[in-house]
């Protein structure tokens, strides 16, 4: 990464052991410091679109088998510029049927 996008995480109030982290594997957020999360995309071309399902759920059956995964909630979020952190528009917790 450039010093710049250095930089720039760093400023972002990293830890000593992110900081470690990104100038080891290139991001902060790995090991015991690792949060689940989801990396957002732009639009995949339609083209491309059965292609990546099948990785993502070829990813998904790898880890986790046939297992179900609990979800407790989702959360619509937006970020203004790449500087500002993402704010929690709404969020959706599911229904439990009796």
């Amino acid at each position: 990464m450039s010093p710049q996008e250095r930089a720039r995480r760093i400023a972002m109030g990293l830890s000593q052991s992110q900081i470690q982290n990104l100038d080891r594997w290139g991001y902060p957020f790995v090991l015991s410091e690792f949060q689940f999360h989801m990396t957002l995309t732009g639009k995949i071309q339609e083209g491309r679109r059965e292609n990546m399902l099948a990785a993502l759920q070829a990813c998904f059956r790898r880890m986790h088998g046939d297992r179900q995964v609990l979800v407790d909630r989702i959360a619509l979020m937006k970020q203004e510029s790449t500087l500002d952190s993402f704010k929690v528009l709404t969020h959706a917790t599911p229904r439990v049927e009796p």
